[in-house]
């Protein structure tokens, strides 16, 4: 039996194995998705990047290099630089704050927590959107894996290449959802990266060294005209189609699939780690694609006879080389790595869209107490539909679908980028700063309302002052004790007032717009307490923040993404926790902790004082 066949079998079988292991490891909707948010730093890394790069990596790439030269490259430089700020920049934060708005398992809907009342629009915008991009991006995949197996087998059909390519796929993400997706991605990547290092250096020794190689590249540069070996333009359109090619990567910021991992780490610890063995693995995999490229034109200058092993498509460079040059069982193994590229992302890819319709649509707006065990197989009957209609879409063998490639690409980075960065590192304060900028004319000094001395004996009395509140300003939704901490501590309430009635003061209170409250206070400090209450103005907004934290939460979480100063004693605190801590037993709505210009404060308790949930507000 012919060995490829015999490779190709096995790798198969591999994955299946994988899924039906992953089935028995999957208890509910979370593993489902998002594994239980337990991968390790190794397959959170591997999963990342098998996910991200499919077959364009190992045919595309190649291709584009094999035509046009170094000048290709770019589009690596680019997908390398934007891979490794997005690691830096959005791993961690969005791995904490998805967890902590309520447990969000997918991008649309920590969408619809992070932006309050736009959020539901977000959330069925987002969820349509990945619907359509990556349906296309799922046929694109079949097509993709239909004719690596077309090239394989000779005198296969379209239509059986392209079931044979899709179905292994649509098995093990059925049956196994995010972990079977995640587990075979680290076994494919690794694959990927065997392939990409080994056939480089095979092409090397085949040509027999440096001073040939450059001696066949010059001259095919010579015969075609195209200057292969030069990364930097000349003239002032090279540098625009340069600076194109690498704006790819900053694609990367809105790109689910991808941050689907980052939101599946063990912890953001984890991700420091795997920041490091990912791009590792990129740039390795990345550098090979370039040399195949290259080193393509040089084997291929050399040794004319064997152009016909490309059949006309550049495409084909890395399957040319490999058939050329390699014993068939090694041709077996790489040519698997070309069909595990296609399988990874395919997957991922299918369980997305499950999770849009499901969690999005579904549970979201249509059957919200659905149980674990209804929203699992849910999923799974939309994986099927998702494969079904990207079957029907690549039906046709002269599809061109896998052009919309790039464009599902820019689609994700336009769409999801920058809402994604702007979530994660930017909130509404620095609106003061261009007012003060601007001189826009500010509103009256804040001061008290009223003041009263009371004598309390002869000798005794204390001042009493009052303060409206104000809409927008600190004090709406705080606790009237929250406004004496700190420098204030002397402070006392002394009465709250809504219209006509007197409020009774329990731990659960909340000023609200318009309250009228009473102070025990230090008529010197009157001025300076009474900026709590006014509307944002010539004083900077204070408010909760637009993060909504969950009380469990890990202290050590929050400050691994933000450098925050806490102690060592206080990282395995819970967030109530360290209030109880810092404030005694009983805080109140509004209390707030200041960590290096990280606000944490109370947002909501419930009627025994127990802290409900909590905003965070990041400096600017």
């Amino acid at each position: 039996m012919n060995p490829v066949y015999i490779t190709f079998g096995l790798y198969l079988v591999a994955v299946l194995g994988i899924g039906f292991f992953a089935y028995f490891s999957t208890r509910n909707f979370d593993d489902y998705i998002l594994g239980g948010r337990s991968l390790g730093a190794f397959v959170t890394a591997m999963s990342a990047g098998a996910s991200d790069m499919s077959g364009w990596l190992l045919m595309g790439l190649p291709g584009a290099i094999y035509a046009s030269g170094l000048i290709e490259a770019w589009i690596a430089i680019g997908l390398t630089i934007g891979a490794y700020f997005n690691w830096l920049l959005v791993s961690g934060r969005l791995r904490v704050h998805t967890e902590l708005n309520n447990n969000a398992l997918t991008l649309p809907e920590y969408f619809a927590h992070r932006f309050g009342e736009h959020g539901k629009l977000m959330k069925v915008v987002s969820a349509a959107i990945i619907l359509f991009f990556f349906t296309i991006y799922c046929a694109s995949g079949i097509v993709a894996g239909a004719r690596l197996f077309q090239s394989l087998f000779e005198g296969m059909s379209y239509e059986t290449a392209m079931w044979l390519g899709a179905g292994a796929t649509i098995i093990y993400t059925f049956i196994g959802g995010f972990l079977a997706v995640s587990w075979t991605d680290t076994l494919q990547a690794s694959l990927m990266i065997f392939a990409l290092i080994l056939a480089p250096v095979m092409v090397y020794l085949a040509l027999g060294g440096a001073a040939e190689m450059n001696a066949a590249i010059a001259q095919a540069a010579t015969q075609s005209g195209v200057q292969y070996s030069q990364i930097f333009p000349e003239k002032s359109a090279g540098w625009l189609a340069a600076i194109s090619a690498a704006a790819w990567g900053l694609g990367y910021f809105g790109q689910p699939h991808i941050l689907a991992r980052f939101m599946a780490a063990e912890s953001v610890k984890s991700l420091h780690s795997a920041r490091r063995i990912g791009m590792t693995w990129m740039i390795l995999c990345l550098g090979g694609a370039v040399a195949v490229g290259y080193f393509g034109i040089a084997y291929f200058g050399a040794n004319p006879a064997d152009v016909g092993a490309l059949a006309g498509k550049k495409e084909r460079i890395f399957i040319a080389l490999t058939t050329l040059l390699f014993n068939p069982w090694i041709v077996g193994i790489i040519l698997s790595a070309i069909l595990a590229a296609v399988m990874s992302t395919l997957s991922c890819q299918l369980l997305l869209c499950s999770s849009a319709i499901t969690e999005d649509f579904y549970k979201g707006f249509f059957r919200p107490n659905a149980s674990q065990k209804e929203l699992v197989w849910l999923g799974r009957m939309m994986v099927l539909l998702i494969a079904v209609i990207s079957i029907v879409i690549a039906y046709n063998p002269e599809s061109e679908v896998l052009g919309l490639v790039a464009n599902a690409w820019a689609g994700f980075g336009a769409a999801f980028g920058p809402v994604v960065i702007l979530s994660l590192l930017i909130q509404g304060t620095t609106i003061p700063f261009f007012a003060r900028l601007l001189k826009v004319v500010l509103p009256p000094k804040p001061e008290p309302l009223s003041q009263r001395e009371i004598w309390l004996a002869d000798k005794l009395a204390v001042s009493l002052q009052s303060f409206k509140v104000e809409a927008g300003s600190d004090a709406e939704n705080r606790h009237p004790s929250a406004m004496t901490r700190d420098r204030f501590s002397d402070g006392q309430i002394f009465a709250l007032l809504r219209g006509d009635q007197t409020v009774a003061v329990l731990p659960s209170t909340q000023m609200q717009a318009g309250d009228v409250v009473w102070f025990i206070l230090d008529e010197k400090l009157g001025d300076d307490f009474a900026k709590q209450f006014a509307a944002a103005g010539s004083e900077e907004r204070s408010f909760f923040g637009a993060f909504n934290l969950n009380p469990d939460a890990v202290v050590g979480d929050l400050a691994e993404v933000y450098g925050l100063p806490v102690s060592e004693g206080e990282r395995g605190l819970r967030l109530d926790e360290l209030f109880r801590e810092r404030f005694g037993d009983m805080p109140v709505a509004g209390d707030r902790i200041d960590l290096n210009g990280f606000k944490i404060t109370v947002k909501e308790l419930d009627n025994k004082a127990q802290i409900r949930q909590l905003g965070l507000k990041i400096p600017d």
